[in-house]
């Protein structure tokens, strides 16, 4: 039987992804199907032996042609097509053996081997899909049942990689995890600056809340910050010092997160402001909850918090607003059911992935 993609009915979920470690279990499974590659079909003989070091992600992969050739040798799995040449696999000897490049997005290619061989790409693609379908045509046979079946599917992924940043939940994590909301969408230089820079005065020795958070906040000013069209309200100047706050606490002493609710953050930025430190508004209060917060308490308490994240409530980005009229829904939206949303906007419309979106093919993964 030969594919364009790869059959999802065993595993709708796991599906969804976004590291390249999780494609494993799923290339584990293609022994014996068919696909399309740049260089014709190929038949996956054996997907071969995940490689736990460093090099090729797996070894001995026995693959046939459409010519009736074999060849032996390894895979290696990017998420995207130019995966090889960003990570300067070309003349390297540890994947010098390589017969196969699998992505997941991207045109696929040929790749350069060294400089005179080529090997095939395959895309290893979610659904077969459906090309010509817009977002504009999802509305007309999809229940609003089925769209908070999935946006629930792409919530939990997200909230499973929230969790996986705080593992393990040591100081130096925490705090470059927590810091990271500075700005988490640029200035990552400035921003890893001022994890540095907290980390130095936690090893110092003993000072004061305080003290500490008054240096922090001066060196935050003195870091360049590039803000381009942001608002001046979503200056790190406005987050330093909650969010140096936060970072201390919960790395000195994690039984607290069990106390921080938004409600504590919120006065929190009272007592800050009392003593003359900016604060952020209520939505990045709710971004820290979800990001932050509830993420550390699961990991550290070991519990389930999936559907208190849900439910926290939060600002609708304008993203949020136009998809949602797109698909003519009029949901509840909060912080997790947006969040989904998000994580489908970053796997499909954003790498664009139309025609293998799973609202054109919700009846494959909703049974």
């Amino acid at each position: 039987m030969q594919y364009q993609s790869v059959e999802t009915q065993n595993h709708p979920i796991t599906l969804r992804i976004s590291e390249e470690a999780n494609l494993y279990p799923l290339w584990r499974n293609q022994r014996g199907n068919t696909f399309h590659t740049t260089q014709g079909p190929v038949t996956i003989v054996d997907p071969g032996v995940l490689n736990p070091y460093s090099g090729p992600d797996f070894k001995n992969a026995v693959i046939r042609f459409e010519t009736g050739v074999i060849r032996r040798g390894d895979v290696e799995i990017h998420q995207h097509s130019h995966g090889w040449i960003r990570h300067h696999h070309k003349n390297d000897p540890a994947f010098a053996d390589v017969i196969l490049h699998v992505i997941r997005y991207g045109v696929p290619a040929d790749i350069a081997l060294n400089d005179i061989e080529r090997i095939p790409t395959l895309v290893l693609s979610m659904l077969p899909g459906r090309a010509g379908e817009s977002c504009s045509q999802l509305a007309l046979d999809k229940s609003e049942d089925i769209f908070e079946e999935l946006v629930r599917c792409f919530s939990r992924q997200r909230w499973e990689a929230l969790k996986a940043r705080f593992s393990p939940p040591d100081t130096q994590t925490v705090i470059m995890r927590t810091l990271s909301m500075l700005d988490p969408k640029g200035n990552f230089s400035s921003v890893l600056k001022l994890q540095l820079f907290l980390m130095q005065q936690l090893d110092a020795g003993d000072i004061s809340i305080p003290a500490l958070l008054q240096a922090c906040v001066i060196h935050c000013d003195r870091l360049n910050w590039v803000m381009g069209r942001k608002r001046p309200l979503s200056h790190p100047r406005y987050r330093v010092s909650l969010l140096v706050l936060l970072a201390v606490l919960l790395a000195t002493d994690p039984g607290k997160v069990r106390d921080i609710s938004l409600r504590r953050l919120k006065e929190y930025c009272r007592i800050l402001a009392s003593r003359g430190f900016l604060t952020p508004g209520i939505s990045t209060l709710e971004e820290i909850m979800g990001n932050i917060v509830l993420p550390f308490k699961a990991v550290h308490e070991g519990t389930d918090l999936f559907e208190a994240w849900m439910a926290l409530p939060t600002q609708i980005y304008g993203l949020i607003k136009s998809r949602l009229k797109v698909w003519e829904l009029n949901p509840k939206v909060t912080f997790g059911y947006q969040q989904g949303i998000l994580q489908l906007e970053k796997e499909f419309c954003q790498s664009g992935q139309c025609r293998n979106c799973p609202l054109i093919n919700a009846e494959v993964f909703i049974a």
